[in-house]
């Protein structure tokens, strides 16, 4: 009988690896849209230069294109990261993903999009009123 406590225990094991994994790439997706609208078109291009690096190597594929936003924008959160620019939202360094082409379930982004709004929108993110 010990045997289906240990096997629970390597299920739970994984499901936990798998959520895990899934809000880190959910968390460098929405942290990467937020930072990269506020970088200089320089640095937006530099950006894009070196995500373009990344998925080419990690798709042995010199050709490799972006399938979707969200992809390109888990590429850009490991390109600024390397080129170290810190996010601007959540949390002060970017996850570790190992492949941003494994995108999160949507309720996941979705969730950190209305969360990352409110933050913006917040009296505490705005300019003090001058008045």
């Amino acid at each position: 009988m010990w045997w289906l406590g240990y096997a629970i225990s390597v299920i739970v094991y994984y499901l936990l690896i798998i959520i895990f994994r899934d809000a880190s790439a959910a968390f460098n997706i929405i942290m990467a849209k937020v930072t990269y609208n506020t970088l200089a078109e320089d640095d937006q291009l530099e950006v894009d230069m070196v995500a373009d690096n990344i998925l080419t190597v990690l798709k042995s594929d010199p050709s490799a294109d972006f399938e979707s936003e969200f992809e390109e924008l888990g590429y850009a959160a490991l390109a600024m990261r390397d080129l170290g620019i810190d996010p601007l939202i959540f949390f002060k360094t970017w996850f570790s993903v190992e492949n941003p082409s494994i995108l999160p379930p949507d309720q996941w982004i979705s969730v950190l999009i209305k969360k990352a709004s409110k933050i913006m929108n917040s009296p505490e993110s705005s300019p003090a009123d001058p008045s």
